[in-house]
């Protein structure tokens, strides 16, 4: 059975550069990767939330609580977007570099300069359009921080004054009761402000997102009806080799079936420690591009945006071809001994480091 494997382009070359600086922890990355899409079943199901779905809280959580979580939902996507940007702009150099070194050889194809060109000039128009994605998205983020501590301010203050007209009405006050009264009303407007302030935050982070999937590749994504349900979405796992490994997160989903697609990676225990979440939500975020519109992700980009492949054969040889089988017999030891940890990336949580 096995699995094919998908990587983006992003991760191929963090795996071309991890076998250049650490050749010993490469091989056993590739070998744990060998090793999947060797498998007959993944170890462990996948019991997570759906990559993407947005967790909805319940009721009688604390409003203040819940504008926290709903601005460090956006500062996740803050990050993914970040990271794609980051990965356009060094995309956009490669092609500008491309393009002046085939312009100062004499025998260049004018074919190949002219689709050299044009390359580039779609890489530094993505690089553009992402580019300004974020900045809108960074304004909006900006406002609702503001509005947000206007509004846990004003609910706390008006906790505090019924607190205190309880306390009188309570001692028998006269004025007291209907003071306590005004105070509750007073308290009860300043949550439906901050639940307003919760459906704003609801509707910018679907802006968000949907603006960045409508450039994720295709340039029309599909509408939000037209997207899995969340039910369907496949569940971000995380893998790690051992022990060579054992600082490295490669976050990836089973999706489509038979299929794994790597999303994104944490290297060492401080990026583990730090930026667990924001990885996580990097990943979501990918993985809905993907889905969007389709394999692979900014098809258009010089470097192809990623690659597919069918065995781990191909895998190994197109980032392994010196040490590949050797690395192939290391997958196999894998597989055998068990020391393949695949775990399931348990509700965005930060993993234990061991």
């Amino acid at each position: 059975m096995g699995y094919r494997l998908r990587v983006p382009a992003e991760i191929g070359d963090w795996l071309v550069d991890l076998r250049e600086s650490q050749p010993a922890v490469a091989t056993e990355v590739g070998a744990s990767l060998a090793a999947l899409m060797a498998a007959e079943l993944v170890p462990c199901p996948p019991l997570t939330l759906p990559a993407g779905a947005d967790e909805e809280p319940s009721g009688d959580a604390d409003p203040r609580k819940l504008v926290n979580r709903a601005y460090g939902d956006m500062l996740g996507d803050l990050q993914a977007i970040r990271r794609h940007v980051a990965h356009a702009a060094t995309t956009q150099k490669r092609a500008e570099l491309r393009v002046a070194e085939l312009a100062g050889q004499a025998d260049t194809d004018p074919d190949e300069l002219a689709a050299a060109t044009r390359q580039e000039a779609a890489a530094r128009g993505r690089a553009q359009q992402l580019a300004a994605i974020a900045q809108r998205a960074q304004a909006g983020v900006d406002r609702f921080r503001t509005r947000k501590e206007v509004a846990k301010a004003t609910y706390t203050a008006a906790i505090a004054v019924a607190a205190v007209r309880q306390s009188l009405a309570e001692l028998g006050e006269e004025s007291g009761i209907a003071e306590s009264c005004a105070a509750q009303r007073a308290v009860d407007e300043a949550g439906q402000r901050v639940e307003d302030l919760l459906a704003d935050a609801r509707s910018l982070k679907r802006s968000i997102r949907d603006c960045f999937f409508a450039d994720g590749g295709s340039g029309a994504a599909r509408s939000a009806r037209e997207r899995p349900a969340p039910s369907e979405a496949a569940s971000l796992m995380q893998l790690r080799s051992a022990p060579l490994g054992a600082d490295i997160r490669i976050l990836f989903a089973l999706d489509p079936p038979g299929t794994a697609t790597l999303l994104t990676v944490l290297e060492g225990p401080d990026a583990i420690a730090e930026y667990w979440e924001e990885a996580s939500t990097a990943a979501g975020m990918l993985l809905e591009v993907i889905r969007d519109a389709g394999w692979p992700p900014y098809a258009g980009e010089p470097d192809g945006g990623g690659q597919e492949f069918d065995d781990a054969a191909a895998f190994l040889t197109e980032y392994f071809v010196a040490d590949r089988d050797r690395i192939a017999v290391r997958a196999v030891q894998l597989a055998e001994r068990a020391t393949l940890d695949v775990s399931a990336n348990v509700g965005g949580e930060q993993p234990r480091l061991s």
